[in-house]
């Protein structure tokens, strides 16, 4: 089993101490957050692509994964800014070696029609064999099973679940079931 590490663990951590911290752990990967703390995430699309690599393979770290802005417009103008930010977000993460983008929805009063409509056109804006991971958090448009199936129910292809048990577990759900269904 290969597991990676979460920067959530040390959010002010810049990134040379970040993998310094996996690495030093154990860990093979890590995962990177472009909206986190003020440490790590403040810094992290102001270090170009290639400067992240070169740190990462400095601690023999590979990057199991990033995640990206919230998909959490309510109104058209909102959407389109956040498209804007998730399309650089895109492409930082392609400069990265990456072939997945991590998202979320937007709080629990998002209506979720405006959720599947902007996940609907960030998926246009996907290269070709690009995927967006669809994290769930407690208190947020994607919090349980309900949530993932009804976003799911003709949700583009590029779409993926990604599941997060501690925030099942935070909403009161039981990762397990969701996994099994």
């Amino acid at each position: 089993m290969r597991l990676a590490c979460s920067v959530t663990d040390f959010p002010d951590a810049p990134l040379d101490r970040a993998a310094e911290i996996a690495s030093s752990a154990g860990f093979p990967a890590i995962e990177l957050f472009l909206t986190w703390g003020e440490g790590l995430a403040g810094g992290m699309q102001s270090n170009p692509a290639s400067h992240v690599r070169r740190t990462l393979g400095k601690h023999d770290l590979v990057l199991s994964g990033l995640n990206g802005s919230n998909l959490s417009a309510i109104d058209d103008a909102g959407a389109q800014a956040q498209l804007e930010t998730l399309s650089s977000e895109i492409a930082y993460a392609s400069e990265l070696g990456l072939t997945s983008l991590n998202v979320k929805g937007g709080d629990r009063n998002q209506p979720m029609g405006r959720f599947k409509e902007l996940l609907a056109e960030a998926c246009k804006r996907l290269p070709e064999g690009f995927d967006l991971n669809l994290g769930n958090h407690c208190g947020n448009r994607v919090e349980n099973p309900e949530d993932l199936t009804e976003i799911l129910d003709g949700a583009p292809k590029c779409v993926r679940v990604l599941l997060d048990s501690g925030h099942f577990l935070s909403a009161n759900v039981d990762p397990v079931y969701v996994a099994q269904e």
